[in-house]
């Protein structure tokens, strides 16, 4: 393994993500391997000077670098501490889907999303979902997303049973046949049973 590839794979597992040449690619297709750098120190806040010490990089230039890592949502950014996502569904949240730049300069690229979609249909749904079952038979009834909760306070003549019905229901149209499967040997309603 080179020095390069490395800081992807460390990245990787920072995230709990061990493994996955899939999102091996996603990372080296997002970051250069100095960028990578900069998003695993990070993982605790820190400053510019912090930084700047760990990893020897010039503060002017390293401010640049950091500011358009914020502009890309990949840090976020404090009165005077950086910090990186610590889970990878904050991390896709924030890069890629709800909340990442759509337009402009700091738009994720055709190809990015196209590989996010590719390790989450092919790898990381399975986790996901058995997370989801493990929450289902310790007894939980939420999904964690926290848009549903805000929907709920903005509109207080929403059941929640309802909502959460409807959710579960769309993701599960939109999931691979063996992803599905799974979900109805859990008990999900709008699952189908057929196995793949």
């Amino acid at each position: 393994m080179t020095e390069n590839n490395s800081v992807y794979v460390v990245l990787s597992e920072k995230l709990n993500v061990k493994n996955s040449e899939r999102f091996l690619r996603i990372l080296e297709e997002m970051f250069t391997p100095e960028e990578a750098a900069i998003c695993r120190e990070t993982f605790e806040p820190s400053t510019c000077a912090e930084l700047s010490a760990k990893l020897d990089i010039e503060e002017k230039r390293l401010t640049r670098m950091l500011n358009k890592l914020v502009d890309r949502s990949v840090l976020t950014r404090g009165p005077t501490q950086y910090a990186f996502h610590k889970t990878l569904l904050a991390f896709h949240h924030d890069v890629v889907a709800d909340t990442a730049p759509q337009t402009g300069p700091n738009a994720v690229t055709k190809k990015v999303k196209k590989l996010w979609n590719d390790f989450f249909y092919n790898e990381w749904s399975f986790g996901f979902l058995e997370e989801a079952i493990k929450r289902q038979q310790a007894g939980g009834r939420n999904l964690p997303i926290w848009p549903a909760l805000s929907a709920l306070e903005r509109s207080p003549n929403i059941d929640p049973a309802e909502l959460l019905r409807r959710r579960i229901s769309s993701c599960v149209s939109r999931m691979p046949k063996a992803a599905s499967w799974h979900l109805a040997a859990a008990g999900y309603p709008g699952a189908t049973a057929t196995i793949p």
